[in-house]
């Protein structure tokens, strides 16, 4: 029998694109305290994890995220049951905030990866959000346009 998420059987050290969702009934971006505990949240988990988040952006009903793990996917289901654990607990403690599963694309290669961090960083341009994607306070938008640091963003898989 097949394991419930493929990337759980890689064992080497890969690149995630993460995209899960949360129910109807809860906004993750309702207020910016709601916002940025999320964020909190995801690079507290990413840290007792070692997940290296090289971008991300967390919209009202979903969160992008692009994550690098040495030891594979294994490590990666850990680091988002964590994360969606920590947050449910945060928000609610009753009533599920996320929907069960999360969607997972192991990335192979340069150009690959490079269209993951645009599509997370325009995603909420898109949504009619912003004009610019760096304008978006809950994404790494503008800590790779320079505007903003933070050493949290891991930005050295592209060189």
């Amino acid at each position: 029998m097949m394991t419930r998420y493929k990337h759980t059987e890689q064992t080497e050290a890969a690149c995630y694109f993460i995209t899960t969702s949360a129910r109807p009934c809860f906004s993750l971006t309702d207020t910016p305290e709601t916002a940025l505990k999320v964020v909190e949240i995801m690079f507290n988990a990413a840290s007792i994890y070692s997940v290296k988040i090289i971008a991300y952006a967390v919209m009202s009903s979903h969160v992008h995220l692009l994550g690098f793990c040495e030891t594979g996917g294994k490590q990666m289901s850990a680091f988002m049951k964590s994360f969606k654990g920590v947050t449910w607990k945060q928000f609610s403690g009753r009533e599920p905030i996320w929907e069960e599963r999360f969607d997972s694309r192991t990335i192979v290669g340069e150009k690959m990866l490079r269209q993951c961090i645009e599509y997370i960083h325009n995603n909420p341009m898109k949504a009619g959000l912003v004009e610019n994607p760096g304008d978006y306070l809950y994404s790494s938008a503008a800590v790779w346009s320079g505007a903003r640091d933070d050493e949290r963003i891991k930005k050295e898989f592209l060189i």
